[in-house]
């Protein structure tokens, strides 16, 4: 935790280091990354100026290591829009980052679809489905992509907050994905 602090701080105080290509913008996207798994396991705001990415060169180039940054930083958007209790997402907002999020899968290039693709068998060996993906870029891009999914599943400001309402809601749009699985893999 320290070290992610001095880490962030070094970001935050640099405002370009994170757009200046190179080992310190490489470094500034792992601590970013870093950043949001402490925010996300320990339930506290990022620590990192989202801001200074925006202009990083890493989002620029037509690659696939681009394509999971621009996802990681949708993510980070997204969370750090959520992450506040006190304030609740605006609908236009969350809308707009619903679109942001499904345009990252639209507009993904095709070396992101898996390679083999194995159904899991729940009262077998296999639990959860296997997917072999040709890159650690396109885990990245398809990780932070589902994560992004779920926290705006669960922050729709157009679903009820409270009681038997909000299980509902969650039951409804479980079933409604359930339904459409697979579509991400066609």
């Amino acid at each position: 935790m320290c070290h992610l602090f001095g880490s962030s701080r070094i970001i935050n105080s640099m405002t370009a280091l994170a757009a200046s290509g190179g080992l310190g913008e490489a470094a500034s996207w792992v601590s970013l990354r870093q950043d949001i798994y402490v925010a996300l396991t320990l339930n506290k705001p990022l620590n990192v100026r989202l801001r200074n990415f925006e202009a990083s060169q890493s989002l620029c180039e037509p690659d696939d290591d681009t394509w999971a940054n621009k996802m990681v930083l949708t993510f980070a958007t997204i969370l750090s829009s959520t992450s506040d209790d006190s304030q609740e997402l605006e609908i236009e907002r969350w809308d707009a980052f619903q679109h942001e999020t499904d345009s990252w899968m639209t507009s993904k290039p095709d070396t992101f679809g898996p390679l083999i693709e194995i159904d899991c068998d729940p009262l077998g060996s296999r639990p959860f489905p296997e997917i072999w993906m040709l890159k650690p870029a396109h885990v990245i891009g398809w990780q932070y992509f589902h994560m992004a999914k779920i926290i705006l599943a669960g922050s729709d400001p157009r679903k009820p907050k409270h009681g038997f309402a909000r299980l509902r809601a969650f039951k409804d749009t479980e079933v409604r994905e359930s339904m459409s699985r697979g579509k991400y893999f066609d």
